[in-house]
């Protein structure tokens, strides 16, 4: 959900600060873009206001089992939408 709402990652260290994507923060599973010294200190999520449309699917084998897909979609007002 996160990448699908274009959030922004602050990355701190004693070299500064780090703005990444969280699209580019996660390389594969259980890899983060995580640098040696540095820890995550912010999410920031941008507000999309009242009208735009979210959802989000977690397909399971089992109540209990890891997810095997998961998918957001974030999608702006009718107004604003291609026809």
């Amino acid at each position: 959900m996160l990448v699908a709402l274009r959030t922004e990652l602050l990355l701190r260290s004693t070299a500064g600060v780090r703005h990444l994507p969280v699209d580019d923060f996660f390389l594969r599973a259980e890899r983060p873009d995580l640098r040696p010294g540095e820890f995550l200190s912010e999410i920031v999520v941008p507000a999309h206001g009242g009208d735009w449309a979210a959802g989000y699917y977690k397909l399971k084998f089992a109540e209990s089992s890891w997810p095997v897909v998961t998918t957001a979609c974030l999608l702006p007002p009718p107004s604003s939408r291609l026809s």
